[in-house]
């Protein structure tokens, strides 16, 4: 496969949206795939958290159910899943917009290996079990995540019957993406997944774990990704001349 998009999700929680500015910007001018964004909410949202459209495109979808205070609700993770269903022949690639690629191509090429008609779950070792598995580095057509996982074309309907299964399954709760989406991937064959989780991690800068980087190794694409601070205001300085010296090269 070749990765044509790479879906993002939002609401208006701020703790997460000044990075996709950032974000949109390094997908498109170092690995040329389109940055898209499904938004959670309103135009007028859009435009007053200055949400740019120059390096990808955002979708609006309206607010199913949860209120403007519930920032941390799972359901808006679930656009992750769902955008991809608006464009059943692109080769879509989720991650999470706090997540800034940094040149690195293991991820890329390993997609590479994989048909188009395969459902491709880069992290699946992430956890080291098999009952779920991260939203993340997901890689397939369109058409696929909508047949795969039985997606409704209404998103408000989608969310409905996630909320049902939820509290007949588990609870209501942030999470509930990755547990419902773990049943479709078990004993699937038309699922691959993925085992390159611990190489990528330890390439990667983590605001867990270690932020400080060598200059040349960014230079050389050696880093995977950083999994950033948040929000980005907290770091600006940090993250402004990480992207800058990716982007000179």
């Amino acid at each position: 496969m070749k990765i044509d998009r790479v879906i993002f999700c939002l609401n208006a929680n701020k703790t997460y949206t000044s990075y996709w500015n950032i974000v949109s910007k390094v997908w498109s001018e170092i690995y040329n795939i389109k940055p898209t964004l499904g938004f959670v909410g309103t135009p007028e949202q859009v435009d007053i958290l200055n949400l740019s459209d120059k390096y990808g495109e955002i979708i609006i979808i309206p607010n199913p159910s949860i209120t403007p205070n519930d920032v941390f609700s799972w359901n808006v993770t679930w656009a992750l899943l769902y955008v991809p269903t608006l464009f059943p022949n692109d080769v879509c690639m989720t991650s999470g917009i706090d997540q800034i690629p940094l040149g690195n191509r293991l991820f890329i090429d390993s997609v590479s290996e994989i048909s188009e008609d395969k459902f491709y779950v880069g992290f699946a070792n992430a956890y080291g079990h098999d009952e779920w598995h991260p939203s993340s580095h997901l890689v397939a057509k369109g058409e696929i995540y909508k047949n795969l996982c039985n997606i409704e074309s209404d998103f408000k309907a989608e969310i409905e019957k996630i909320e049902k299964w939820g509290r007949a399954n588990r609870t209501v709760s942030w999470g509930l993406d990755e547990w419902y989406l773990g049943q479709f991937l078990r004993n699937n064959s038309n699922v691959v997944l993925g085992d390159i989780f611990e190489d990528w991690r330890s390439a990667r800068l983590c605001r867990s774990i270690n932020l400080k980087y060598d200059v040349k190794k960014i230079q050389s694409n050696y880093y995977s990704e950083i999994h950033a601070p948040r929000p980005y205001e907290s770091v600006k300085d940090y993250i402004d001349k990480l992207v800058e010296i990716l982007l000179r090269g």
